[in-house]
């Protein structure tokens, strides 16, 4: 008997071994391949992925199993309600041992390792393989070898995992815990060993809410790059909610490396204002995209999204935005608009309108880095500025009252006069600017730099003023 799981399929040229090499040895022992549902379920899954190397990966698998199946070399067996192909595997081949021989392709170390002790017991009726590189099956024993990782867990969730730094997930059959990566009020952040990671709730943060809200998500498929949308559902050994799975983020938080001057020339030396609006045109093509189906983010705040020393963008903490009925039950008080300022972020649904505040917002606090945009001399609290919507600057040459001491008249004044406008009309006049609007004086601006007719330094040495506007033609 032949069995497989998903990822030996995924190997840079498995083509080779199950379009050849596999169906002539199958043929002579007169036998089929047999792939658990769950596993032909994860591969096409994985044509989805937000990854394009494991999408390619799965589409060429899918290809060569539908080859199989045609001619049917391979069989899939079970149904959505089976267990996980490792707990399939284990309860399968005791039971077959017996009367056949075995074969298990896998590249999973830690599944290979699990059948040790039955492959000593029944030495020679029981073979494992993985495939090397071009489809090359090598027995498991000379498998690298890869030492348990080490870490500690924290002591809430010592006894949910039975002491082992592992998780299961429904796709994912079981990830083992590598690193902790972070945590908080919610819960834990882990780095898997399968590159993948987790955020594990705290016992008195999990609840039936939150897992069907996931579930939800799960069914939404945002698979735009830097999206770190939920994956899987992540539970524990017994099988209950405990968390989800997300693509890995990189990169360090925008409020940590961006939002004061030694902060920014330390993590990103050599940028100019060109790499700030790149910085802001990707923030805004995400939530463009999550409005576009009717996500609102809610707690759009730049501890949320990560930012790489080249500029890459990763939108995280994504379990909190606003789906369907699901209300975002948290926010920021410099990204909250005057009209829900003191209100109980859980108990009503957000609008668009809400997240175009947000979203101005960060854009101001990234050309004048780290500054909200009520600040002001002689002002109140954050949260009596923003009700006050007295907004400090003006546009063109006309100075502004009140504006912070230092550097800040000069970065207002580095901007080009129509982005100056813009601002001013949101914060002064509570005219918002949706995505798609910012997405065009974005790119204004970024014309602009290209034809040197606005500053290109992101701290100016001198207060001036740049209104050159583009030629007629470049407006858009």
């Amino acid at each position: 008997m032949f069995f497989a799981d998903a990822t030996v399929f995924l190997v840079g040229g498995a083509d080779n071994f199950f379009l050849s090499r596999l169906p002539r040895k199958l043929k002579e022992e007169g036998t089929s391949l047999i792939l658990p549902y769950r596993c032909a379920r994860e591969i096409n899954n994985l044509q989805e992925s937000v990854y394009p190397g494991k999408q390619e990966a799965a589409r060429r698998a899918a290809a060569f199993i539908q080859k199989g199946l045609k001619e049917e070399y391979i069989r899939v067996m079970g149904s959505p309600e089976d267990p996980g192909p490792e707990r399939l595997f284990h309860k399968l081949f005791p039971r077959h041992i017996q009367r056949r021989k075995i074969v298990l392709l896998t590249q999973n170390r830690e599944l290979a390792g699990s059948f040790e002790q039955l492959v000593r017991e029944k030495l020679g009726r029981i073979r494992i393989f993985y495939l090397r590189e071009g489809g090359t099956p090598i027995p498991w024993h000379s498998f690298p070898q890869t030492p348990e990782p080490q870490i500690e867990l924290p002591g809430e969730l010592c006894s949910l995992l039975k002491n082992r730094p592992e998780v299961f997930g429904e796709k994912w059959e079981r990830l083992s815990l590598e690193k902790e990566l972070g945590r908080g009020g919610e819960g834990f952040i882990f780095l898997t060993r399968q590159g993948q990671v987790v955020k594990l709730y705290r016992k008195q943060k999990s609840s039936e809410e939150k897992e069907k809200k996931l579930r939800l998500m799960l069914k939404e498929k945002i698979n735009y790059p830097g999206i770190c949308w939920p994956q899987d559902i992540i539970k524990t050994p017994d099988g209950d909610f405990l968390g989800y799975l997300m693509p890995r983020g990189r990169g360090r938080p925008m409020q940590v490396t961006l939002f004061t001057k030694p902060a920014l020339e330390s993590n990103f030396p050599g940028w100019r204002r060109k790499h700030l609006v790149d910085l802001a045109l990707e923030i805004v093509k995400r939530v463009e995209h999550l409005h576009r189906r009717e996500i609102i983010i809610g707690d759009i705040n730049p501890l949320n999204i990560l930012v790489t020393p080249s500029g890459e963008v990763f939108f995280v903490d994504t379990d909190s935005y606003q789906l369907q009925g699901y209300p975002c039950p948290v926010g920021t008080i410099n990204f909250t608009p005057p009209e829900l300022q003191g209100k109980n972020y859980k108990t009503f649904l957000r609008s668009f309108e809400h997240d175009y505040f947000a979203l101005a917002t960060l854009l101001f606090m990234i050309f004048l880095p780290g500054k909200p945009p009520y600040s002001r001399q002689g002002g109140g609290t954050p949260v009596e500025n923003i009700n006050q919507q007295n907004f400090p600057y003006r546009p063109g040459n006309i100075p502004g009252a009140k504006v912070p001491a230092g550097q800040w008249q000069a970065l207002w004044e580095a901007l080009p006069q129509r982005m100056q406008e813009k601002f001013y009309a949101v914060f002064r006049e509570n005219k918002r600017l949706s995505p798609q609007e910012w997405l065009q004086e974005l790119n204004y601006y970024r014309k602009l730099l290209m034809q040197k007719g606005a500053e290109e330094k992101i701290f100016p040495a001198v207060s001036r003023s740049y209104y050159q506007p583009l030629r007629r033609s470049d407006h858009g």
